[in-house]
C-alpha cells in the first residue's frame, strides 16, 4: 500500500536575527528552536522562514505566555497493558518508598504492583528499584478514598486512571483509561468556564511570589472537597484567567519568571490538575464517601471529587512557565496535524509455532498480549514502544540517568498490523544490540595453550623457489607466435 503520513506534518525552520541563522523544527507540540533564537521569536524580532517549494516562507507567530491541553478520554482493560509501566503520584508511602512521589506501577497479568519509584529535583529525576515489587491491595486503596488511581504513561498514551475495584482485588478486567491529547489552538477556540478541584493554580502576582512554595490556591486534595475553583480561558489573548468569563480576574502567567525562581518543583513548568467545563462540572459532585451520582446508596452529593474528573470525556490541563515548551507558539494560519494514535495487539511465543509473532527482542515475552498504544508523528516517526535504560559499554540494564541509553523493550516484525489490519509496519532501518556474556559453555576438548608450543625457526622462511615453484615448463617453439599484433 502507500506509505502512511499525516495530511500537515510538521517543518523545519530557520531563523534569522543580527545576521546570525539558526534553524529548527515546528511540529505538532511546538516550535522548537535554541533559547536564544526563540527569546527573539517571543519578542517578534528577526525573521523565521520555512521552504515551501523552491522559496522561503516567512511565517508569522502566534505566542502566548502558556497553553490549554484537551485530554480526550479511551477505555481499555488492565489486562492490556500488561508489564506496561505506569507512574502513580502517591500521597502515601509505597512499600519502603517516601510519601508525596511518583512510583512504577505494572501489571504482571495476576498482580498491580508498585516496581520503584522516583524523586526528582534540580538535578533531574532519580529512579529507585524495589528489590522485590510490592503488590497493591485494593481495600487498602479504597480506605483511603482512592477510588481511581490517576497515572501517567511514560511510552506513550499521556495520563489515565486506573478503576480501583470494589469487593475483589485487581483483575485483567479492570477499566484503564488513557487520554490522547491536543492543544487548544486559541484562533479557532471558543471561551471556556473551566472548574478545578486540586492543584488549582494562582494568577497574578500571587502566582509569581508563590511558584517556589504554593502556587496552587488549595491545599493539595485527596478525597471529596467543599470548594472548587473557576477559570476562563479567553480565545481572544490565548490566556488562562482566574474567575469566571464574566469577570475574570488574574492571568495564569510563569512564562516571565526566571527558571530558578520556579524551584525544584516546577522547574521544567507549572501544570495544573484536571479541569471541566460548565456542562460537565455536575458529573464530578459526590458524597463525602467520594461516591457519585452512579454509585448505589450514595448520600448528598454537596461536594467535589478529583477521582470523578477522569469518568469525564473531555478534560482540560493548562501548563505555562518559562521554558519554551510551556508556552504557546502557532504558526498563523498554518495547520499542523495531531499525531495518529495506533494500536498493535502485541503476541509473542517461543517458539513462534503458529507464526503469529508480531514482536521480537529479548524483552518481548514481557509483552504478549498487551495492546501497545503508538503515536504517528509523521512519516517513518513512529513513537510509544516501551522501553528501558541500559549501560552503554554492555547494554545491561541500568537505572535511567546520566551516562545511560534508553532502548525499545522489543522490535516490530516487518508486516506487523496496526488498529486491526488498517495499518502495516515496515522497518526503515534497524540495530544489532551485543549483549553482554556472563558465562561460557564447557569446551568439547581442552584448548593447546601457547605455552606448549614452540618458537618457529628459520626453515619457515629459507625456502629454495625452484623445488618450491616447480620444473620451468617447455614451450612448443622457440619463436614468438605473434608480433606486433600479426601471427606468424
Amino acid at each position: 500500500g502507500s506509505r502512511l503520513d499525516l495530511a500537515h506534518p510538521g517543518f523545519s525552520v530557520k531563523f534569522t536575527y543580527n545576521n546570525e541563522t539558526t534553524y529548527g523544527f515546528w511540529g505538532f507540540w511546538g516550535l522548537w528552536l535554541p533559547d536564544s533564537a526563540l527569546a527573539h521569536v517571543a519578542a517578534h524580532e528577526g525573521t523565521l522562514q520555512r521552504r515551501n517549494g523552491e522559496t522561503d516562507e516567512t511565517l508569522t507567530v502566534d505566542h502566548y505566555g502558556g497553553k490549554l491541553w484537551r485530554l480526550s478520554r479511551h477505555t481499555a482493560p488492565l489486562s492490556e497493558f500488561k508489564n506496561v509501566s505506569m507512574m502513580y503520584w502517591s500521597h502515601d508511602a509505597i512499600g519502603s518508598g517516601p510519601a508525596d512521589t511518583s512510583y512504577e506501577l505494572k501489571w504482571d497479568g495476576t498482580h498491580l504492583s508498585a516496581m520503584g519509584y522516583q524523586q526528582c529535583g534540580g538535578n533531574g529525576c532519580s529512579p529507585s528499584s524495589f528489590n522485590a515489587p510490592v503488590v497493591l491491595n485494593a481495600a487498602t486503596l479504597l480506605g483511603a478514598n482512592l477510588h481511581v488511581l490517576p497515572v501517567f504513561f511514560p511510552s506513550g498514551g499521556g495520563s489515565g486512571g486506573l478503576v480501583v475495584p470494589q469487593g475483589h482485588d485487581f483483575t485483567g478486567s479492570e477499566l484503564v483509561t488513557y487520554r490522547g491529547r491536543d492543544v487548544v489552538d486559541p484562533s479557532s477556540a471558543s471561551d471556556l468556564t473551566l472548574h478545578c478541584v486540586s492543584m488549582c493554580p494562582q494568577g497574578g502576582s500571587a502566582l509569581t511570589a508563590a511558584l517556589a512554595s504554593a502556587p496552587f490556591q488549595d491545599a493539595g486534595v485527596w478525597g471529596p472537597s467543599t470548594a472548587v475553583y473557576d477559570y476562563s480561558f479567553t480565545a481572544a489573548t490565548g490566556m488562562l484567567n482566574t474567575g469566571l468569563s464574566a469577570n475574570p480576574n488574574t492571568e495564569v502567567d510563569a512564562s516571565g519568571v526566571s527558571k530558578s525562581a520556579m524551584g525544584s518543583n516546577n522547574q521544567w513548568g507549572l501544570t495544573s490538575g484536571s479541569m471541566v467545563d460548565a456542562a460537565h462540572l455536575s458529573s464530578i459532585q459526590c458524597d463525602t464517601a467520594g461516591r457519585g451520582s452512579a454509585d448505589n446508596g450514595h448520600g448528598t452529593l454537596d461536594h467535589y471529587c478529583t477521582n470523578l474528573i477522569d469518568q469525564v470525556e473531555t478534560i482540560y490541563q493548562w501548563e505555562t512557565g518559562p521554558n519554551q515548551w510551556n508556552q504557546f507558539y502557532g504558526p498563523h494560519g498554518i495547520t499542523i496535524s495531531a499525531p495518529l494514535s495506533l494500536s498493535l495487539a502485541a503476541s509473542y511465543s517461543n517458539p513462534d509455532t503458529n507464526g503469529t509473532n508480531n514482536i521480537k527482542g529479548i524483552r518481548a515475552a514481557d509483552y504478549d498480549g498487551t495492546s501497545v498504544q503508538l503515536q504517528l508523528n509523521g512519516f517513518g516517526n513512529l513513537q510509544g514502544i516501551p522501553g528501558r535504560c541500559v549501560n552503554p559499554a554492555d547494554n545491561t540494564s541500568a537505572s535511567c540517568g546520566p551516562n545511560t541509553r534508553w532502548v525499545p523493550a522489543f522490535s516490530i516484525e516487518a508486516g506487523a498490523d496496526l488498529n486491526s489490519g488498517a495499518y502495516y509496519v515496515k522497518p526503515l532501518a534497524s540495530e544489532l544490540r551485543l549483549g553482554k556474556v556472563t558465562s561460557c559453555p564447557a569446551l568439547s576438548s581442552a584448548i593447546t595453550t601457547a605455552s606448549t608450543l614452540g618458537l618457529p625457526t628459520s626453515a619457515l622462511v629459507s625456502l629454495d623457489p625452484k623445488p618450491t615453484i616447480g620444473a620451468e615448463p617447455t614451450p612448443g617453439s622457440s619463436k614468438p607466435a605473434v608480433i606486433d599484433g600479426v601471427v606468424q
